[in-house]
C-alpha cells in the first residue's frame, strides 16, 4: 500500500498507468482458522477495489492476482506447523482451556491434509506467473486474475452458493474435534 501510494503521484502526472498486486484467494474467501492472514488478504484485495475505482478518472488500472495455495518454498508445512505451535504457546490460558490441546492437534492435523490436497503443485507456479505478466504487460489485462483453472472453478462454486453451504463445506475441511469448553 505504502509502495502504491509513494508512486500514485507519478502515475497521476504520467495520465496513465497500472498498477498490480498479488494477493491470495484468501482475500476472498476466510479458511477456518486463517482469520488474521484473510484479514490482511481482504484489506488489500478492498484497497485494489477501491483503488481502480478512483484511478479510472487518470487511465490508470488497478489489477489482482488471486492465486490459491502452490507448494513453493513459501508453503513449508514444517514452517506452518512451527507457526501454530508457536501461536498455541502464547495464547492465554483462557484459550487454551476453551479449546484444548486435543482439539488444537486435530485441527493442525486436518489443516496439514487440506492443504496438502489442495495445494497446487510447485511445477504449476507458471500459472501465477503467466498472469502476473499479463497483468503487467498484456495488451487488455483482466481485473482480477485467478491461476489455474481449478482455482477459477472453485471461486466460482463457492460464489454461487448460500453462506450455509459454503459454511459447510470450510467446516468440512477442518477438525471433528470439539473444543474442550464446547463438550
Amino acid at each position: 500500500v505504502r509502495v502504491t501510494k509513494t508512486f500514485l503521484p507519478l502515475l497521476r502526472q504520467a495520465g496513465r498507468g497500472r498498477i498490480v498486486n498479488v494477493v491470495s484467494r484468501a482475500g476472498r474467501f476466510t479458511p477456518v482458522g486463517f482469520s488474521a492472514y484473510s484479514m490482511s488478504k481482504h484489506a488489500l484485495v478492498s484497497f485494489s477495489d477501491g483503488l481502480r475505482l478512483d484511478m479510472k478518472k487518470w487511465n490508470i488500472t488497478v489489477h489482482t492476482i488471486e492465486p490459491i495455495m502452490y507448494k513453493t518454498d513459501l508453503f513449508n508445512m514444517d514452517r506452518i506447523k512451527a507457526d501454530f505451535a508457536s501461536q498455541w504457546e502464547e495464547a492465554s490460558d483462557e484459550l487454551k482451556t476453551a479449546y484444548g490441546k486435543q482439539y488444537f492437534d486435530s485441527f493442525v492435523d486436518a489443516s496439514e491434509k487440506a492443504t496438502c490436497s489442495y495445494a497446487r503443485p510447485h511445477n504449476k507456479i507458471h500459472e501465477v506467473i503467466d498472469d502476473i505478466i499479463d497483468a503487467v504487460a498484456g495488451e487488455e489485462p483482466k481485473i482480477c486474475y485467478v491461476p489455474s483453472y481449478i482455482g477459477k472453478l472453485i471461486s466460482k462454486m463457492f460464489w454461487c452458493l448460500p453462506f450455509e453451504v459454503r459454511d459447510n463445506i470450510a467446516l468440512r475441511l477442518t477438525t471433528d474435534v470439539k473444543p474442550a469448553a464446547a463438550k
